[in-house]
This record gives structure tokens, sequence and C-alpha cells, in this order.
């Protein structure tokens, strides 16, 4: 029986992925993107999350997603997330 916060690391080679990224499987079987950092996640980032999604969706077809971070972020952003069912939560709620 998995515990309530275990979480995986997925192989994002597998993916063809940046290794420099952190991306987790939680036990909902939700994928968490996770960003830590000071900086505001702008929409910049918002393109690099949705190109995340995207090729992860290829392969594994509809999963929920989440964006785990500590940052703030941009409304422009939040809004664009939020159009595409991402969810954003704080990163002791992973």
């Amino acid at each position: 029986m998995k515990r309530k916060n275990e979480l995986n690391r997925i192989d994002l080679m597998s993916y063809g992925l940046s290794v420099r990224s952190n991306i987790l499987t939680r036990t909902d079987n939700s994928i968490a993107i996770v960003i830590n950092r000071k900086s505001r996640i702008i929409m910049k980032d918002y393109n690099r999350i949705l190109h995340i999604v995207d090729t992860i969706q290829q392969k594994d077809g509809k999963r929920s997603f989440v964006v785990a971070t500590s940052a703030p972020v941009c409304s422009k952003t939040t809004k664009a997330l939020k159009e595409k069912n991402i969810t954003i939560i704080g990163l002791s709620e992973i």
C-alpha cells in the first residue's frame, strides 16, 4: 500500500525531456511539475510547462497535471494554466 505522500520521479529520457526538469508522479496518478525558485513564474515558463504536458500526454494519454512551486505566479500565467486544467499548488502540498 502506498503512503499518502509517496512520490516517484519520472524517467525523463524516455519522454525526450530535459533531465534538468523535476517531474514527479503522485499517488493520485497525477503528475507534478516542480519549479523551486524565488523568481516569478511568467508566460515563458508557461510555454515550457505546456511543452512538458504535451510531450507526456502524447506518450501516456490524458492525465492530470499540477505545478508545484514556492514562487509567485503571474496572473496571466495563472489564467492560462487554469484554462488548460493545470492546477497550481505550493511545494508543501505535494
